[in-house]
């Protein structure tokens, strides 16, 4: 159950907007609006614990000179909040936090976010990364401050911008990722200059393993695509962007600003009002082309007469790991969904459904879907 109001009802996804064959499918457990109240600390509560989980994706504490704490997360008026606290002034470490969800996506899905960019020199991410940490998308990447107290200079070309990227990284730690100027995105004066004096929409849309699409505020503003722009270095061995990857959002003094001697000051992080990132909802979508019948061999996990007629059931191959199976009309109208479905249910019913033709499709747990046509007598 989606928690609360749906803050984007009305907002329209942007992506494939012009395709008349594809259809939006929310993933709720991988969107929130946050109009709920926790407290900071390791126990927020079922609802926000339905989706969230304090922490990185594994151990890994912080990055730069940044210890992740649960303390410093919350969830109030209407907003995710990340807060960045000093730790030990003499040492120049803070305190912020990383959170993650609970469970993984994979493409062609849509991802936006709502959020409001903290006045800070400390980085501001939503992003995404697969369990073996060689695949990183991210959504937002941003600097708040135009100017740092521990350079004593100006980081104003960092504040008017949103780095809009992803990484592949080899097996021996080498890092890819685009160096072009469009990775860079210069918010215009006419929609407020800076990332830290308004909410704003940054939008993913990951179509394919070697295709992404970024959306500020509903407009498509870069798009990467193909193997020489994806991973031209192969650290991903000619598969792309393929593995399963969570969303993760987080904030940090990245290492390579401390190195150039960048980091906040006990003094910028006294002023709790420059230092809190807020996320006001994320939104997750799956894609769905509900007039396509291309993957044909649903036979492998579900065992049906087709045509099937009234009393007869849609058997579900108990070594298949199911995650999902729905029922489209030809139309595109979504009729039966079923979801969640463990390895003790057999058997789904279609005795409430007209007779016709209906498409069928199966999501395994790996995030893959199938596909296939079903006539009911």
């Amino acid at each position: 159950m989606i928690s609360g109001a749906q803050d984007w009802a009305g907002i329209a996804i942007p992506a494939e907007s012009g395709n008349s064959d594809i259809k939006w499918e929310l993933v709720d457990e991988l969107s929130d609006s946050f109009n709920y109240e926790t407290p900071s600390g390791s126990n927020k509560g079922t609802t926000f614990n339905e989706r969230w989980e304090d922490g990185f994706i594994n151990p890994w504490p912080g990055f730069g000179n940044t210890t992740w704490s649960p303390n410093n997360s919350k969830v109030t008026g209407g907003n995710l909040e990340l807060k960045a606290t000093s730790l030990n002034g003499a040492l120049n470490t803070n305190n912020f936090a990383a959170i993650h969800a609970r469970s993984e996506i994979i493409y062609p899905v849509f991802i936006e976010t709502r959020m409001k960019i903290m006045n800070s020199v400390m980085a501001n991410a939503v992003w995404l990364l697969s369990s073996n940490s060689k695949e990183e998308i991210d959504i937002v990447e941003a600097y708040g401050s135009s100017y740092s107290e521990s350079k004593g200079a100006s980081r104003d070309w960092f504040a008017r911008r949103m780095h809009l990227s992803h990484h592949t990284f080899s097996s021996s730690g080498e890092d890819y990722q685009p160096t072009d100027s469009g990775s860079w995105y210069v918010l215009p004066v006419a929609d407020g200059q800076y990332w830290r004096n308004s909410f704003h929409r940054v939008g993913m849309y990951w179509r394919d393993p070697f295709h992404l699409e970024y959306y500020i505020d509903g407009v498509l503003v870069r798009t990467v695509s193909g193997p020489s722009v994806i991973d031209p270095n192969e650290h991903l061995g000619g598969n792309g962007l393929s593995r399963p990857e969570t969303i993760i959002f987080s904030g940090a003094a990245q290492q390579w600003q401390v190195n150039g001697g960048v980091w906040p000051t006990v003094n910028e992080l006294a002023v709790e009002a420059n230092n809190i990132f807020q996320i006001d909802w994320i939104r997750t979508y799956k894609r769905v082309n509900v007039l396509s019948t291309e993957d044909h061999n649903i036979s492998k996990f579900l065992g049906f007469n087709n045509p099937i007629k009234r009393g007869e059931h849609i058997t579900i191959d108990s070594d298949s790991d199911i995650n999902q199976v729905d029922l489209y009309q030809i139309n595109g109208v979504l009729v039966k969904s079923v979801k969640n479905i463990s390895k003790q249910q057999q058997s789904l019913s279609v005795d409430t459904l007209s007779s016709g033709m209906y498409l069928i499709r199966v999501q395994l747990h790996s995030g893959n879907w199938y596909s296939g046509k079903l006539v009911i007598e």
